[in-house]
């Protein structure tokens, strides 16, 4: 970690490179760093794919109501039950836990009668006081700065450019008629894939979002950083806009050019990280297989849009002092 003046009273606050779930290079998911190999063929655990939690079933006992079975649905529909020696734990997330947990009959009494579940607890505060930090992309053409997205394609190996739209043919038999330029380009891109599945090392290794700023806009919450900038030193294309629910049309000016695959870009990311604004997850149905409805409520409280305007008005990260940070990304704060 990389810092600066790492207290929060009238100090700038700090610059960081992110912690990533990340190991040789890989991304380290749940699967990956504690069932892979040994662990997953214990006698003493059963791992269910495809199936989905439907209730926790609950009965009384001494006067409570103590949680004994889960109930799940397998992928062909069937309902199955899972008794418990000891304890069930429920880790399903912020949206599924509370989902899950408003199934089983505990919740605010009146939504779960509403959506069909008898209520067997009345718990009002399932569900609710969600908070999460929404983000601002500020895309900046930076030729000294950027990733092309060309560079990741090319790093993620041969296969990755054969795609229908990429540079090499799609059977690799043709590559013995391939120009010049083209061999070069699939050697070097196999030269990187290989470099990075031995050392775990290279643009791939990477989240390409690697980098953030945290400092207190000094508008109230005085006990920790307020405003976070992040750094995501690409501007990626516009398959992936798309997936972030972007109309590329409505915020770009020339989108084939913008985002073209040999564009230098970075996109900042300003984020109020102590959101006052509190939103909720409400149960729609009885059915576990219905979403539940995903109210955020941002900018519910109007404190949240002053600390990001004030995010986006920000310059300089500090009194008279700027936070370690790129002197090539600094220009753009």
């Amino acid at each position: 970690m990389i810092t600066m003046a790492a207290t929060v009273a009238g100090l700038p606050g700090i610059a960081s490179l992110m912690q990533t779930n990340t190991r040789n290079g890989r991304r380290s998911s749940t699967y990956r760093a504690f069932l892979q190999g040994e662990a997953e063929s214990r006698a003493n655990l059963t791992i269910i794919a495809g199936a989905q939690a439907a209730r926790v079933v609950l009965q009384e006992s001494s006067g409570k109501m103590a949680a004994t079975t889960l109930e799940y649905r397998t992928a062909d529909g069937q309902i199955h039950t899972a008794s418990a020696l000891k304890e069930v734990i429920l880790s399903a997330g912020a949206v599924g836990s509370p989902h899950l947990l408003m199934l089983s009959g505990i919740g605010p009494a009146k939504e779960l009668e509403k959506a069909g579940v008898s209520c067997l607890v009345d718990s009002p505060h399932v569900g609710k006081h969600l908070k999460d930090h929404v983000q601002v992309p500020l895309f900046f053409h930076s030729s000294a700065s950027g990733v092309r997205m060309s560079e990741v394609g090319v790093s993620l190996g041969p296969d990755a450019l054969r795609q229908p739209a990429g540079p090499l043919p799609a059977d690799p038999a043709e590559d013995a008629n391939l120009p010049p330029d083209l061999k070069a380009l699939r050697d070097e891109a196999g030269r990187r894939i290989t470099e990075w599945a031995i050392t775990g090392r290279g643009l791939i290794s990477s989240s390409l979002y690697d980098a953030g700023a945290w400092f207190s806009t000094g508008l109230g919450d005085l006990h920790s950083h307020d405003a976070q900038i992040a750094c995501i030193p690409c501007g990626c294309d516009g398959n992936l806009w798309a997936l972030a629910r972007v109309d590329t049309a409505q915020f770009f000016d020339d989108v084939t050019t913008r985002l073209a695959p040999d564009a230098a870009n970075i996109v900042l990311l300003a984020n109020p990280v102590q959101p006052h604004s509190e939103g909720e997850i409400v149960l729609e149905s009885a059915d576990p297989g219905v979403p539940p409805a995903i109210r955020m409520n941002y900018y519910g409280d109007s404190h949240d849009m002053k600390v990001m305007v004030a995010i986006l008005r920000r310059r300089h990260l500090g009194h008279g002092r700027q936070l370690l940070w790129d002197h090539r990304i600094r220009r753009h704060l």
